[in-house]
């Protein structure tokens, strides 16, 4: 897998991306047991994704490198 959890609760991506590069984010989402959800009701599931330029200093704002070998 190309993602990396860590404590500060996020998921790292752990390679470059290029321009116009597609990413599984993910194949399926868990959802507590004592949840009750309804059949005919539509939910919303909302992703945040954050990214940097190639000119911004990852471990300056992110306190990480989740790409060591750069």
């Amino acid at each position: 897998m190309n993602w990396t959890y860590q404590d500060d609760g996020y998921y790292y991506f752990n390679d470059l991306l290029t321009a116009q590069n597609k990413v599984a984010l993910c194949s399926y989402v868990f959802i507590d047991e004592s949840i009750q959800l309804q059949t005919n009701t539509k939910y919303i599931v909302t992703v945040v994704v954050e990214s940097l330029g190639n000119t911004q200093n990852v471990e300056g704002i992110w306190n990480y490198n989740p790409i060591q070998n750069v």
